[in-house]
């Protein structure tokens, strides 16, 4: 028998990869830049145990051709982690932000990781706060409907990529330790980072409305999804 482990996707969070991947015969990874994060994480696994598989896109989000306006929001925060040095999450800091802009007048929808409030009671607390004027209308529909997602280091940045939208991370220049650990991924190289403590977001969103990172989101896609289009690619090639 073949054992490997399907683990969570494929997220540049730290505990996307663990030492229980080296019990199998074979680590399933989307891309090179998740090879080298299983690689890198100094287990007993050499290169020829990592089936590379391309990513795996959320049947029915569909995809654009060439850059547009951005108008609709969708902020994906992730939950707070077992620890604290493992809490990636935005929500406490920037969910008051999101009232505010909400409060002139703007759209957005909220989905919260399915984990948020299960360590700190609190996060819970805050997330159903801004569902009030967030609302959700289903992981599909909410990535169609969106012009651009708001997302901490997870999992939802590479399956958002697959539609070829912008991808927005906050950043918080008073706590270093994120904003140092996302500058040693790829996450700089396609994703704009928000310094939310010092830039409005009408004014971050304006500043990016070009969208810059286009060329090196495609390239993120390109090598993540292998070009792939349908579900019938994808399968194809797996």
């Amino acid at each position: 028998m073949v054992h490997i482990p399907g683990l969570h996707g494929d997220s540049d969070k730290p505990s996307s990869v663990t030492r229980l991947s080296s019990m199998y015969d074979y680590v399933l990874a989307a891309d090179a830049n998740a090879t080298n994060r299983v690689l890198n994480f100094k287990l007993q696994i050499q290169a020829d145990r990592i089936l590379v598989v391309g990513g795996s896109p959320i049947e029915g989000v569909e995809t654009i051709k060439e850059r547009r306006s951005i108008n609709n929001i969708l902020y994906a925060p992730t939950w707070e982690g077992y620890q604290n040095l493992g809490n990636f999450s935005s929500l406490k800091s920037v969910a008051p932000l999101m009232q505010d802009y909400s409060a002139t007048g703007n759209v957005l929808r909220l989905r919260p990781h399915p984990g948020t409030g299960a360590h700190d009671k609190q996060y819970k607390i805050i997330a159903k706060e801004l569902k009030q004027v967030a609302k959700t209308k289903g992981k599909v529909a909410d990535f169609n409907w969106s012009d651009v997602l708001i997302a901490d280091v997870s999992g939802v940045i590479s399956e958002y990529v697959y539609s070829r939208k912008p991808v927005v991370v906050p950043v918080d220049l008073e706590d270093p330790k994120i904003l140092e650990y996302v500058n040693k991924t790829s996450i700089p190289d396609y994703c704009y980072l928000w310094d939310f403590r010092g830039v409005p977001l009408a004014e971050f969103l304006d500043s990016i409305s070009a969208d810059p990172l286009w060329e090196k989101r495609m390239e993120k896609r390109e090598n993540a999804y292998f070009g792939a289009e349908t579900q019938a690619d994808v399968s194809n090639l797996f």
